[in-house]
Parts: C-alpha cells; structure tokens; sequence
C-alpha cells in the first residue's frame, strides 16, 4: 500500500516513543528509515522498527542511552554506542572522524556496543561530503551468524558489510555500500513480507541446495543460510572478506566477534579517514581525475537494453529527488499492519 511520508513518520515516532525513547532521538531513528526507504533500500527502512521494538522490549537496545567517545592514541578513538540507537552511534562516528581529519591526515575510529547500525552510507557520505575518503566495516558481534562458509552446512558469519566513500564533484561523492552476503537480511525480508521467492543463490540449506522460497529462512530453525558474495563460483572471496571484516571490527575494537555463544544483536565497526592529499597531490587534482575517471567509465559502450553505466551511490541520489516529489512510499501490506498493530501495542 502507498503511505503519506508523513503518516509514516508519525507511526514510527509513535512506536519508538511509547517505548521509552527521547522524542529528538525517535525523530532521528524514523528519518533515518525514511529516507533508506526513499533511496530505493526498504531493506534497511521500515521494517527495522519491528526489530528496534523486539530488541528493546528484551532488554537489549535501551532507547535512552547516548553514545560516548574515547581517545585511544593520537590518532585513533573508540566509539561507545551505550546499546543506543545505532544512528546516534553512525552520528558520532562520523562526527568524531571529521574532526580529526580537519587536523590530521589518517585518523581512524572505531565503534562498539553499538545497536543496528543501519546503512553504512549514512557514515561514508557525510564523511566523503566534508571532504575526505573514508573505508568502513561493521559485524554484528557474533550475533546473526546466518552466512554459512562456502562448503560449510551452518552458519557462521553475518553479512559483514563494507562501504568505501569517496568525495567528488561529479555529480557528488562516490559511496560503495555491499554487504559480503550475496544479498543482506533485510532483502530477504523483504521478498518474505511480498510473499514473493527469491533468485537461486541467495539463500541455501544445510546442503548447499538453492533455496527460493524466503519463508524458509525464518520458520526453518536456522537451516537456511545465506550465500557468501560470489557464490557459487567465488564464494571464498565474499567468506575473506567477511573474516576480515571480523577481525577489523570485532577483534581489534575489542568489541566481540563471530564465536559459539555471542551477544543476541549488536554491531562494532572499524572506520579508516584519509584526506584526498596524502600523497602530494593537491585536492583539486584529486577531485579533477576523478572526473575523468567517472566520465571515462560511462562512456563505455553499452549492452542492448542497458540504459546506463551505474556508477556506486550515484544512482540513489538522483532517485530521492524524484519519489520525494512524489511523497508517498510503498510499504507492503504486511508491514504496515504489523506496525500498525505495533503502535497500538507499545
């Protein structure tokens, strides 16, 4: 069903706020959602107030908390996210490391005890949007492991994903945002609340058949895997990926990673700044081969029926400007009576 933005905004609001959260920081959250939904990434919309409830009501998100920063070296430092939202969490990294790129030239930060982290754009753009290039990883603390090693018949990863921001002026900053999934969670959820199946490889059993029909990933007591990125073919380049992700953010942050009794939800995050000019060259220049770059990538010729040569996170943008014209989202049947139901509950 197609929802004014504003009817949505206030059911979330609602939600969050009858369950204790601060009314700025629910207007927060629900923005965030929105405009994820706007951008064409429902996976990472709507439908993550159903969890925000859940995990809440257990105890394990407290809607009150606020994140706190701690300098670990001259040029590191550790976010604390306090089990709060995850977006005040991406709010302060992001914060944190724009401050100390306007003074020095590599700074890193890391993140831990953080709630869902949403998108990790919504760190990378900010970031590449001031000016500086920013690479990024988050894991879920061991929680999720529903990515099971190529060759393996259970689950032992989460979709550990990565971004990579990038400021230029052509249109805007270039932002790479995968998972090292085949696909994320949410976009199985999604197909699952359309009651629709999914393509072949996505989702696998405890014998490495295709899956198609999502439903099984969520009634099937974990027997129903996603497949690493590259799967069938390359998985063990998504599963490398993926352990480096688990090390980077996990281990290092000292935040917690993939083992036989994790944490029930959480992210920790390993963020590396870089300004555009540490090897000499002045911003400008950067700037000015990177539109060469874009330009020269789409110009390349064109497959039949192919419109354009995506380029990473500019697509989405232009994409926002058009559906906010147009203000109603669709959310699917199901959801919507889920939050609705949801709003009357909390």
């Amino acid at each position: 069903m197609d929802v004014p933005l504003r009817r949505a905004k206030v059911l979330g609001r609602t939600i969050l706020t009858n369950l204790g959260a601060v009314g700025s920081d629910a207007n927060k959250a629900v923005q965030i959602l929105i405009d994820n939904e706007l951008e064409g990434y429902t996976s990472h919309g709507l439908l993550r107030l159903v969890d925000y409830a859940r995990q809440i009501r257990a105890g394990t998100m407290r809607p009150q908390a606020r994140p706190t920063v701690r300098q670990c070296s001259p040029s590191s430092w550790l976010v604390d996210g306090q089990r709060g939202f995850g977006h005040l969490a991406a709010l302060t990294v992001v914060d944190t490391l724009v401050a100390a790129l306007e003074r020095l030239p590599v700074a890193v930060v890391g993140l831990t005890n953080s709630s869902h982290l949403g998108r990790l754009a919504s760190v990378a753009l900010p970031v590449a949007r001031a000016g500086y290039v920013v690479l990024g990883c988050v894991n879920c603390l061991g929680a999720g492991p529903h990515v099971a090693p190529p060759g393996g018949s259970e689950g032992r990863l989460c979709t550990n994903p990565i971004v990579v921001g990038i400021p230029s002026d052509a249109p805007g900053p270039l932002v790479l945002d995968i998972s090292t999934s085949t696909v994320a969670e949410g976009k199985l959820r999604e197909a699952f609340l359309r009651g629709s199946s999914i393509p072949a490889g996505w989702l696998v059993d405890a014998e490495g058949r295709p899956e198609l029909n999502p439903a099984t990933f969520y009634d099937s007591g974990q027997s129903r895997f996603l497949t690493s990125l590259g799967a069938p073919l390359a998985g063990h380049k998504g599963f490398g990926l993926a352990l480096a992700v688990e090390v980077l953010a996990g281990v290092l942050t000292g935040a917690g990673f993939a083992r036989p009794d994790p944490p029930p939800s959480g992210n920790a995050g390993f963020f590396l700044g870089l300004v555009p000019e540490l090897f000499g060259l002045s911003r400008d220049a950067v700037l000015e081969s990177l539109k060469e770059l874009i330009a020269h990538l789409q110009e390349t010729p064109r497959a039949a029926g192919v419109d354009e040569i995506r380029i990473p996170g500019l697509r989405h943008r232009s994409d926002t400007r058009n559906r906010t014209e147009n203000r109603p989202i669709h959310v699917p049947d199901r959801l919507w009576a889920e939050l609705t139901d949801l709003a009357r509950r909390t």
